[in-house]
């Protein structure tokens, strides 16, 4: 069975702070526990998430030690990094896309 979010606590929906569940602290508590939470389930990883741009950090990129990631542009809806495998000359770059459901948001 769903349930909706409780999105204010005993005092009901909090004014001004959008439709992040705790607010602003919230998303900034949930982007605080998000590498631990990636490296409880995957060991020896890195992850880059792009909470700066969406309270949600929609897009999350997890790789291993032996791959070098440089993020060279990132925004609420793609991160673009150059990836670099560990036993391999050269380099590319991979984009990693989170298309929003709301046309606008697309744009």
């Amino acid at each position: 069975m769903h349930r909706p979010l409780d999105r204010g606590g005993a005092h009901g929906p909090r004014e001004g702070v959008g439709d992040s569940p705790g607010g602003a602290a919230g998303a900034l508590h949930k982007e605080c526990n998000a590498p631990r939470l990636v490296s409880s389930i995957v060991r020896d990883c890195s992850v880059l998430m792009n909470y700066e741009f969406n309270h949600l950090g929609r897009i999350w990129v997890v790789w291993k030690q032996n791959t070098h990631i440089t993020p060279s542009f990132k925004s609420g809806q793609l991160i673009t990094c150059s990836v670099k495998l560990e036993d391999q000359e050269d380099g590319f770059f991979c984009p990693f896309v989170y298309a929003s459901n709301s046309m606008e948001e697309r744009k």
